[in-house]
Parts: C-alpha cells; sequence; structure tokens
C-alpha cells in the first residue's frame, strides 16, 4: 500500500500507490507537519493528530488525491518521477519533524537528519533498528529477483490502528517539547 509521501497517512485510492510521511515542523510559530502519501492506512488518524494539536500537515504526491477539507492539511504535488515525493520529503525534513512511512530508505534519510520516523503500524524506525530493516528489504528483494513468491505486510488491523495512534500521541508530544526546549528564553 502505497503511493506518494507526506502526512496522511494512506487511504488513496484510483489504483496508485502513495506513500505517507507526517514531519512536524514550525513555521511563523505555527506547528506543521509534513506528510508523504503513498496509500498507507492511517489518512484520517494524522489529521484527528494534527488538528488536536493544531499542526499544519503536508501531503506530498504526484497527484491522484482529493485535498482534505481541513485547512491544517495541504497538499503538495510533485512531478511524476519516481521518488519525487522523497527528494521533497527529505529536502523539506528538519531535526524533531516526524516521518510516518512504510518506505525504509525515506525513514533512513529522515533519521540521518535528526527526525522521527514511525510506520504506519505503529513501528518506529530507529538508528538501532534502521540498518536491520534496510538489510532485511535487500534480502527480500533479491527472493523476489530469484522468484520466490513472497507475501506483503499484513493487513493494517485495529489493533495497528491503536498501536500508531498512541505512539503518535506521544511522538508528537515529545517532538513539540524538543522543540520548544530549543527556542531562548
Amino acid at each position: 500500500m502505497y503511493c506518494n509521501e507526506i502526512i496522511h497517512i494512506p487511504k488513496i485510492q484510483e489504483g496508485k500507490s502513495w506513500k505517507i510521511k507526517l514531519s512536524l515542523k514550525k513555521c511563523c510559530n505555527n506547528g506543521q507537519n509534513l506528510c508523504g502519501c503513498r496509500c498507507m492506512p492511517g489518512k484520517n488518524e494524522i489529521e484527528r493528530i494534527a488538528t488536536r494539536h493544531n499542526l499544519v500537515t503536508y501531503m506530498v504526491c504526484n497527484g491522484g488525491i482529493r485535498p482534505s477539507r481541513n485547512p491544517l492539511v495541504k497538499l503538495v504535488i510533485v512531478n511524476n518521477t519516481i521518488d519525487a515525493a522523497d527528494e521533497w520529503i527529505i529536502d523539506h525534513i528538519e531535526k524533531t519533524d516526524i516521518c510516518v512511512t512504510n518506505d525504509i530508505p525515506l525513514a533512513e534519510h529522515c533519521l540521518k537528519k535528526g527526525a522521527l520516523a514511525i510506520k504506519a503500524n505503529g513501528t518506529k524506525f530507529t538508528d538501532d533498528n534502521i540498518g536491520i530493516a534496510i538489510a532485511t528489504r535487500e534480502m527480500m528483494g533479491k527472493i523476489r529477483e530469484l522468484g520466490e513468491v513472497t507475501s506483503g505486510p499484513p493487513p493494517f488491523s485495529k489493533e495497528d490502528r491503536s498501536k500508531f495512534l498512541n505512539y503518535m500521541e506521544t511522538i508528537v508530544r515529545s517532538a513539540k517539547k524538543q522543540r520548544n526546549q530549543k527556542k531562548p528564553s
């Protein structure tokens, strides 16, 4: 389940695969989020969290997504090249931003920039586990190249939704706290 990413956790349709990334940013003293949209489950959950915390959220895709009616959710349409949404997110994400994605290489780039990264199922990417995730991804790619049929990720469950909401709430509060600690008094 993917599309092109930036903050509206998947839920994109029409045969496009979208990615979603969420990043917490401060701009003009207003909270903001960046997101990539690759059809991940959780778009509604991200919108709810963004609304609760008054965070502007950016949905980044290469088209095919209906804009949200929520004034806090902004749609960013990038060109139709393969990694354009990822590149936009990488160029705009900052330390303490949050990226919601199932895209392991994108999560790695975000972590390298000091941002936080989480999957739509609530699993967090960290400096301690990103190497294993990348190695596993490469190994599974090699297995598929050899003709093995592999299964995709399990369906998004109620447990995943609950785990994601709980972790996102925690991570947003933590990121806001980190941002506020860096402000000059």
